[in-house]
């Protein structure tokens, strides 16, 4: 395929997630928010935590092969957009090489189809919130509608099929760099929601699966999956990464599971084909990973999260305070404010005591809120206020407990 697309470029370029904006998905009529450093997503239920989450899940698999039968698959689309949306609406900013680049999708829920979708090159500090795509100074470079696609400077149009999207119908043509730029971003999206780690008797009594603590297929990985479903390999992957990505991973699994911590066995099924995960402990010897405390086992997915980020631009957890006392916690988000001086990371939490780790609330929190359409909207803290606040409490989630909360949210929205 001829060079379509005026970026061009031999080298790879490294992508960097900046800015989100999401329109129709439940309660998120019209949010954007800024993807830089940690931030933490607190608020009522139901106020479109996990929704923002939904979001970049949805866009990590817009990238994908068979995008729109994993999405219906996935998501039920019919139910989630908002009823005065009527359409669910995606939009990325993506820096890469000295370009600003926005990447916009429209999912049409009812008949399940792509009804627009576009690239634009934006001027340099152009956000999303600024109408990015819509402005004047913006460049189109790409722009497809439901059964065709426009190359700008190409001058030319080509049908394409309303269910493949923009990444499907070009590929991996690296001569389409803006198509490539977008792409690394959108695949290096790693969505994580609390670790299965029920205890083996429970998973029996229902009839399944133990998650991590069940044998797995020997087989390559370069992420941890969803639930930690692949533990035992990315350990595998670890212990084979070289003397000194080993050494830090048992440095960091010392600083939480303790001194006795001798090593991570990983150790091949009777029969073949299938590898077990456990610990050597002083005074123990050999615990398997059905024997561990659902604590242990979930610090030790978090340390595997953290050391296997290949070709990752943002990471997100929901609720990572589940299964882990106070300490664990602690050690757990020391984990997240190290990996986000590398690429953004989003937590969405309930735990008041998470909050009164952050070391800089006013920078790191966004408050979720409804309005009374049930429209969600990204509240920023009262600096000034959080710290007349702090002079009477140990932190932030203490302020919340005690009913203070509302009395330090802003006005401002995130990308106000």
């Amino acid at each position: 395929m001829p060079a379509l697309d005026p970026l061009c470029a031999t080298l790879p370029c490294v992508a960097r997630l900046v800015e989100l904006r999401v329109r129709g998905l439940r309660t998120l009529a019209d949010v954007t928010l800024s993807l830089s450093g940690l931030t933490v997503l607190i608020g009522d239920n139901g106020t479109g935590k996990s929704s923002l989450l939904e979001a970049l899940r949805i866009a990590q698999l817009v990238a994908g092969s068979k995008f729109m039968e994993t999405l219906s698959r996935e998501h039920m689309l019919g139910s989630a957009v908002r009823a005065d949306a009527g359409e669910l609406k995606l939009d990325l900013r993506v820096e890469a090489d000295g370009h600003n680049l926005a990447y916009s999708i429209s999912l049409n829920p009812a008949a399940l189809y792509i009804s627009h979708e576009a690239i634009h090159e934006l001027p340099a500090g152009l956000g999303l919130s600024c109408g990015a795509a819509s402005s004047s100074d913006a460049r189109p470079l790409i722009v497809r509608y439901p059964e065709k696609f426009s190359v700008t400077d190409g001058g030319r149009e080509q049908p394409t099929s309303p269910l493949l999207s923009i990444f499907e119908y070009f590929g991996r043509a690296p001569d389409v760099e803006s198509v490539a730029i977008i792409r690394e971003a959108l695949e290096g999206i790693d969505i994580h929601l609390p670790f299965e780690v029920s205890a083996t008797w429970a998973a029996r009594a229902f009839g399944r699966a133990a998650g991590a603590r069940d044998a797995q297929m020997i087989q390559p990985s370069d992420r941890l999956e969803l639930f930690g479903a692949n533990l035992a390999n990315v350990y595998q992957t670890l212990k084979n990464s070289g003397s000194e990505r080993w050494h830090e991973t048992m440095e960091l699994l010392g600083l939480g599971l303790g001194p006795d911590l001798k090593d991570v066995l990983l150790t091949a099924v009777a029969g073949g084909g299938h590898l077990s995960l456990g610990l050597e402990l002083r005074g123990r010897g050999h615990v398997p990973a059905f024997q561990l405390a659902d604590g242990q086992l979930t610090y030790l997915a978090f340390v595997a999260l953290v050391q296997l980020e290949r070709g990752r631009t943002l990471l997100t957890f929901d609720e990572p305070e589940q299964h882990l006392h106070p300490a664990l916690l602690n050690r757990v988000l020391q984990l997240f404010e190290d990996a986000s001086t590398r690429y953004p990371v989003i937590l969405a939490t309930h735990s008041d005591r998470l909050l009164d780790f952050l070391p800089d609330p006013a920078a790191t929190v966004r408050v979720c809120e409804l309005d009374a359409q049930h429209r969600t909207h990204l509240r920023k803290l009262d600096a000034a206020q959080l710290d007349a606040w702090m002079q009477r409490y140990s932190g932030l989630g203490e302020i919340r407990a005690a009913g203070q909360l509302r009395s330090i949210v802003s006005a401002d929205e995130d990308a106000a």
